[in-house]
């Protein structure tokens, strides 16, 4: 991660391969939609390139990662439940 926070675009290229896999995962096991699931993981991806600069040296990535994707999760829940309730009106 400290690679990738200091430009090197190879090192998130190879935290991609190493989580992105995991990360769909976690979106499918949520939503059971692969369009739902992989556009979940783009804005994951783009939230952990927007914070980079926050992350601690010496953390450790995958729980910081899955932070994010969890958050990415519970606002889709939220828009969800939102869209639903405005349905019923």
């Amino acid at each position: 991660m400290a690679q990738y926070c200091a430009g090197d675009t190879r090192a998130f290229e190879q935290l991609y391969a190493q989580l992105g896999p995991k990360l769909y995962g976690f979106f499918m096991r949520s939503f059971n939609d692969q369009a739902v699931a992989q556009d979940l993981l783009q804005t994951t991806l783009l939230k952990i390139h927007r914070a980079r600069g926050d992350f601690r040296p010496g953390a450790l990535v995958r729980p910081w990662v899955f932070t994010v994707a969890a958050r990415v999760r519970l606002d889709e829940l939220r828009k969800r439940r939102h869209e639903i309730g405005r349905a019923h009106v």
